[in-house]
């Protein structure tokens, strides 16, 4: 555990959520609601203590999500051709010129390109990260790309991951595509100096979120996801600010994901022409800098300060619950003192008014 004020408070709230939950029976109707808080104190604890931040753009092929990728990233990087598809995780990264590597299945070895331009970069991209491209089916774990982008600057990585579920009749690609993603994931989960988050992209267009989109997110999102994108497809220009959009959106499809999630409303097409023609204004209201924002305060020390606030949010959660009586306020007596004492002394060093329990 970090030396961090903010770390030493988690690790000791952790301890004690720890400590009610083995008060009570595997039975217990708090027990889902104490486990859940746990798991939000490592994910908290987790990201103080990272080296590595990486934000994963998830989402159905099809919903926009290599056109907001290029937007974010300031030139387009992404393949988003119609006749292939990207089957292997792309990692971007900052570096003062483009290069690329192709990171190859059970192989040390790498592939290394420089490259002279962001046109170029794509087009390496297009050939090594592709269905179709220049290597076999299998063969590629994946792509690692370096590129001067303002939004990578501060040590964020951003992946772009290959499209899951069939956009065309008759492709039996779709479970590839998903084993490939939940594997990536996995495989950020395991490193210990990580902090992945995932940034689920859907399409506000006709379909709006399908039973298959719904079935991934639940199996293999859940948890991982703190943020949906909702893309904006179609004529209505400036739709996607429109609040009656936004709210139906939300009455609709709302039960789909996690109440603590946040929505960014936007369109990418919109961003990434802006981007192109350098039109600030159009840029401003395409609604992508709340998402740049998002993923900017994923990395560096940024959070240090957003840590105080997810800490005060899960105190505040744990008062409800005993309002609520869905704990039993007498559990928490037999917690020790010195435990309490603790939490809230690590509290006073973080400036944090934590609320006593026993007040």
């Amino acid at each position: 555990m970090s030396d961090a004020p903010q770390a030493r408070l988690i690790e000791c709230l952790q301890y004690l959520f720890h400590d009610v939950a083995e008060r009570l029976s595997p039975t217990d109707p708090a027990r889902p609601f104490l486990d859940d808080c746990t798991n939000r104190l490592g994910q908290m604890a987790r990201r103080l203590t990272a080296r590595r931040f990486v934000a994963a753009v998830v989402g159905l092929t099809k919903v926009g999500k290599s056109t907001l990728l290029s937007a974010l990233l300031g030139e387009e990087v992404a393949p988003r051709r119609n006749t292939v598809w990207s089957s292997v995780p792309v990692e971007y990264e900052y570096g003062e010129a483009f290069r690329a590597w192709v990171h190859f299945r059970k192989q040390v070895a790498r592939e290394a390109l420089s490259c002279r331009s962001g046109g170029e970069l794509l087009d390496f991209i297009g050939k090594a990260a592709t269905e179709g491209g220049r290597y076999s089916p299998g063969l590629v774990e994946l792509v690692e790309a370096r590129m001067p982008s303002p939004l990578l600057a501060n040590g964020l990585v951003v992946a772009d991951t290959p499209g899951f579920g069939a956009a065309q009749p008759g492709r039996a690609d779709a479970e590839t595509h998903a084993k490939v993603i939940v594997e990536y994931l996995n495989r950020l989960n395991a490193r210990k100096d990580a902090f992945a988050q995932v940034y689920w992209v859907v399409r506000r267009g006709e379909g709006g979120i399908g039973s298959l989109e719904k079935r991934f997110y639940q199996e293999h999102l859940c948890g991982r996801c703190a943020d949906v994108v909702v893309n904006y497809f179609g004529p209505e220009d400036g739709a996607h600010a429109d609040p009656a959009s936004q709210s139906k959106f939300r009455r609709r499809y709302g039960d789909c994901f996690d109440p603590l999630v946040r929505l960014h409303f936007l369109d990418g097409m919109q961003a990434l022409e802006a981007r192109k023609s350098n039109d600030a204004m159009a840029l401003g209201s395409s609604g992508i800098q709340t998402l740049v924002d998002s993923m900017s305060a994923m990395a560096g020390n940024a959070y240090a300060h957003q840590a105080v606030r997810d800490v005060l949010a899960i105190w505040g959660d744990l008062h409800a619950a005993l309002d609520r009586n869905l704990i039993d306020a007498s559990r928490l007596w037999t917690i020790k003192k010195s435990r309490r004492d603790e939490a809230y002394y690590q509290a006073e060093q973080c400036g944090i008014p934590l609320k006593e329990l026993d007040a």
